[in-house]
């Protein structure tokens, strides 16, 4: 004997009677539940927010402030931004049930950070997996020619070690910030009496006291004299603080660094990333990602990141800089040595945090991923199905 069906009530959010027709056929057609589409929020069991209307994304941020604690799906062309249960367009009906089901059980939310993570290593194993399949191919293609002829697939100029200016990250705004991120107590730089940013190791974030501009000349000059100052507890400054450590010390390395060689770091010294960095969230260095694709599988001096990746002098020499201070570099030979006999592949750092909205980031590139209406749309497909059981 067949179960009795339990009626659920579904609020349509944003949508004009096109698209609610469109989800009422979906509703009528589907066999295991009864749907009904309802007007009063109040006597909803789950809704379904459409962003892509004249209101935008604000129609679900004032969704949300009228029914904080309902079940709600958010339905649009583009990725969302912010954790939700996401129904990405055109709708596919397969798709719609299982994330009506998993939403009322409070399960399969959208990580749009997962989500960026994934496409990124899955691009960098394609990279890297070309990049292989490149070197071999000409390898095997000067096998057999002339031994004076030069692989095209390498730089012929070696690396100009004489020319390689160095710094020494242990002094500047640098350095005095890789002090404090090392400790447990809150602290502010200081420069000539002024505040310049406040550090919360607790929550690894840092406020702001002076524009990106004003931190930038300080990271320039080599000579200036930062002191710090530990302060007592502030819980209004630390809500105030965004940037995160990562975020800080990225930018920091890339303002400080400007083409010359961390003084820690020889051009012989083999180095190799221990995961893979929020690219999307940090300041841009050119060819970061093919960087990062190489060094995350392989372990390489300056000398050979150079002449195979040919990528130019100074973004290597940012990009090491970087990855260091932030602590993703390994250079000692022990944690290379452990790396390289059981790599797990994860891309974690150390320091890694959700960045939120800040100045630091107008160097950045920010990729995102959008969903294309396609040809066929839900009502074509709803119409080749006679029901749709769970």
């Amino acid at each position: 004997m067949q179960s009795q069906q339990v009626a659920k009530n579904v609020l349509l959010v944003g949508m004009d009677d096109k698209k609610m027709a469109v989800f009422r056929m979906a509703f009528k057609m589907h066999a295991a539940v009864k749907y009904n589409i309802i007007e009063q929020g109040d006597q909803a069991t789950l809704a379904i927010v459409d962003v892509d209307g004249a209101e935008g994304v604000q129609a679900w941020h004032d969704f949300k402030a009228q029914y904080p604690e309902m079940p709600a799906i958010y339905t649009s062309v583009n990725e969302p931004e912010f954790p939700v249960h996401y129904l990405p367009k055109p709708v596919k009906i397969e798709a719609l049930f299982p994330l009506i089901k998993a939403t009322l059980r409070g399960e399969g939310l959208y990580n749009p950070d997962q989500k960026r993570i994934e496409r990124e290593k899955a691009e960098a194993e394609r990279h890297r997996l070309n990049l292989e399949r490149k070197l071999k191919e000409k390898e095997q293609g000067v096998e057999h020619q002339d031994q004076f002829v030069v692989r095209k697939f390498q730089r012929k100029e070696q690396l100009p070690t004489a020319n390689i200016r160095k710094f020494n990250a242990q002094h500047g705004l640098l350095g005095a910030l890789r002090v404090v991120c090392s400790q447990n107590k809150d602290a502010a730089l200081v420069y000539e009496n002024k505040p310049l940013l406040i550090v919360f190791p607790v929550i690894q974030k840092i406020l702001l006291a002076v524009s990106p501009d004003d931190l930038k000349k300080l990271c320039e000059n080599d000579n200036a004299q930062i002191s710090i100052k530990y302060i007592a507890d502030n819980p209004t400054w630390r809500k105030n603080a965004k940037v995160s450590f990562e975020s800080c010390l990225w930018q920091f390395s890339v303002w400080t660094c400007r083409g010359r060689l961390v003084s820690e770091i020889l051009p012989d010294t083999l180095v190799r990333l221990k995961g893979w960095p929020n690219l999307t969230r940090l300041a841009h260095i050119s060819d970061a990602m093919r960087l990062s694709a190489f060094m995350t599988q392989t372990t390489a001096n300056l000398h050979i990141l150079y002449k195979i990746l040919r990528v130019e002098l100074k973004d290597l020499l940012d990009f090491i800089a970087a990855t260091y201070m932030v602590g993703l570099l390994a250079a000692d030979p022990e944690t290379i040595q452990a790396m390289t006999q059981k790599f797990d592949g994860k891309s974690t750092s150390p320091l890694a945090e959700k960045v939120q909205g800040n100045g630091l980031q107008e160097d950045g590139i920010v990729v995102r991923q959008k969903y294309r209406a396609q040809n066929t749309g839900m009502l074509q497909r709803l119409m080749s199905r006679l029901a749709v059981k769970e």
